[in-house]
């Protein structure tokens, strides 16, 4: 985080060159507008989710429904911020396409797959090729949606931009555990860690 005009901002942790949409694990954080506790709030070390957090997190559960590349690893709701471990896996992608029979045809030059229990992918698909920014951008997208309905006075949820940390082992392909299990016990231990950090919770713990 830093800071510009007294208030701390989120900046680009994108990795130059490396292709979003590839297969690997991804660390993801993704902070409210200003770090406000809009989600919920911390009791003996647990998060208690409001009706906005549990939208949040009620989206965030959805992701591979609406995204057949994503899988979710470990994740969870804070009162200001979501940190999770999302997986992208092309070849789940093509497995899920395979059960629900997704049959391809060519109209104008362009390949368009019809699943026949609903949706479009591929170059008919406005998410594109389903990288990470596309996925988040619809999580984000969705949450706002549906929460400023309920909340209207609840004009920006989300800081524009979001952390991300490519897990090293799966980047580089090696099946090695201890960098990916260091980042679930991280978050998995978040609430509890709250109660001693409040708002100062070190990010770059987790990055």
């Amino acid at each position: 985080m830093h800071l510009f005009q007294n208030k701390y901002r989120t900046q680009s942790r994108r990795l130059s060159g490396w292709d979003y949409s590839a297969d690997g694990y991804y660390s993801v954080t993704i902070c409210t507008q200003n770090r406000e506790n809009i989600f919920g709030k911390i009791e003996n070390g647990k998060m208690i989710l409001n009706g906005v957090g549990k939208i949040v997190a009620q989206f965030w559960r959805e992701i591979p429904t609406h995204f057949a590349n994503a899988k979710l690893d470990e994740w969870v709701v804070m009162p200001n911020h979501l940190h999770g471990i999302l997986v992208i896996d092309d070849a789940n992608s093509c497995r899920r396409n395979a059960i629900n029979r997704v049959s391809t045809t060519t109209t104008n030059n362009q390949i368009t797959t019809e699943n026949k229990s609903g949706g479009i992918t591929g170059s008919s698909n406005p998410m594109g090729k389903k990288s990470l920014g596309e996925i988040i951008r619809y999580f984000k997208g969705k949450c706002s949606f549906e929460i400023h309905k309920i909340h209207p006075a609840l004009d920006r949820i989300w800081q524009s931009r979001f952390y991300d940390r490519i897990i090293p082992a799966y980047r580089t392909g090696r099946r090695d555990e201890n960098e990916l299990n260091r980042i679930r016990e991280y978050i998995c231990q978040n609430p509890e860690n709250w109660e001693k950090n409040g708002e100062n919770l070190n990010f770059q713990k987790c990055f």
